[in-house]
């Protein structure tokens, strides 16, 4: 392949991926932006209607619940920091989405959704069978519909940005997250309430090991992972005859509501057996459908660095495991240890980190080179001579 023609196919990956699109927040001529901050508006007024009722008797689980929960987001804002490729617009949007889960879905949407569905559901049939069977029927469409609006209100402001099952998985996860999080601080303080203010540290402790260590792994962040791909497939395979589009954003969707379904049902009926077969099958569809969204961009990833191997900056073998698996790039760095040694294999890891930094740079400058490209690549540059120096030892 030519160099110009290198630099073409990664013009076109830039451009499809949406790689490197600005995320601008102030959008005044969209009408979703307005829509946003309405929602975001009434949101909070919900959020802080909770939080005075709270107030008075329950501040130490008001508290400690806060404490717990913000610990909780900590690892989820590292990956997002340091594992997700092009991940600069992708914090913002993040963040957005997050907010939407916490505040819109949970408060403006869930919340009164999930009340209004099971008063309907026991009208029409009876309180036996709402009790038996609302949460497993009404908390998935009402709540994973409230989730999956905001991954499509993510599109609606970024649709530069937001293009494959990818960006929908990885954003999904993160609107999931914000449900999770305020729905879960509410139960942990108002389980306090229910004790008449008793133990409210220790209740607010209890809550977040049930609902967030334990239950909260195959939880709201997972679910809405798969509503997020699916959402993303249909947006990824746009132009396609609909037969072709429907199964790869119908599937996730279906899978993540019924797993919902299921879920609430073995929690509500006490069947812990079933919890747990629900829980350990949603990890391991997530796993594969990560998976599958990141393989959605391999293609892309190798078209964007492809002008780097015709120059020489990487090697054909680099560019293979770094638009593989992660168990790819580790097969690398531990054939440079088993042949050279340790030291070899911490310079073969340094060189792939690098790389991504470079994949990143070029990403955001939409393949220009931009004094953050420049810098890459030289850094890139140090690391390869100092693996060489190590190789030739």
């Amino acid at each position: 392949m030519s160099e110009q023609t290198a630099t073409q196919d990664r013009t076109e990956a830039i451009d499809a991926a949406g790689w490197g699109s600005p995320v601008v927040i102030w959008q005044p001529h969209n009408p979703a932006f307005w829509l946003y901050v309405g929602a975001l508006v009434l949101g909070v007024f919900q959020f802080a209607t909770q939080v005075v009722n709270f107030s008075d008797q329950l501040m130490p689980a008001m508290v400690s619940s806060t404490i717990l929960w913000s610990l909780y987001v900590l690892p989820w804002a590292w990956f997002i920091h340091h594992k997700d490729r092009f991940g600069r617009e992708t914090r913002r949007l993040a963040v957005i989405g997050f907010v939407w889960g916490g505040l819109i879905a949970t408060f403006l949407m869930a919340l009164p959704g999930n009340a209004a569905m099971l008063s309907i559901m026991s009208k029409l049939f009876d309180s036996q069978f709402a009790l038996a069977w609302g949460p497993a029927i009404v908390a998935p469409l009402v709540e994973e519909s409230s989730k999956g609006v905001g991954v499509v209100m993510l599109i609606l402001l970024a649709s530069r940005h937001v293009r494959t099952s990818y960006d929908g998985f990885i954003l999904g996860a993160f609107v999931g997250l914000g449900f999770q999080v305020f729905e879960d601080w509410m139960y942990g303080v108002g389980a306090s309430g229910t004790a008449f203010g008793f133990d409210q540290v220790h209740n607010s402790i209890t809550t977040f090991l049930g609902r967030g260590l334990l239950a909260g792994l195959v939880s709201h962040a997972l679910y809405t992972a798969l509503v997020g791909a699916g959402i993303g497939a249909w947006v990824q395979s746009r132009g396609k005859p609909l037969g072709a589009r429907l199964p790869g954003a119908v599937g996730p969707i279906a899978a993540s509501l019924l797993l919902h379904g299921i879920w609430d049902y073995a929690a509500f009926s006490g069947i812990q057996f079933l919890g747990l077969l629900t829980g350990i099958s949603a990890v391991i569809l997530v796993v594969m459908i990560g998976r599958w969204t990141n393989r959605q961009l391999r293609p892309w990833m190798s078209d964007l660095l492809a002008p780097e191997v015709a120059t020489g900056l990487i090697t054909d073998d680099e560019l293979t495991a770094m638009v593989g698996s992660p168990r790819d790039r580790r097969h690398l760095v531990h054939a440079a240890k088993r042949e050279h040694g340790d030291d070899a294999g911490k310079a073969t890891r340094h060189v792939l980190h690098a790389e991504l930094d470079l994949a990143e740079a070029l990403g955001h400058s939409a393949g220009a080179d931009s004094d953050d490209v420049a810098h890459a690549r030289s850094e890139l540059q140090r690391l390869r001579a100092a693996l060489e120096v190590t190789l030739n030892a």
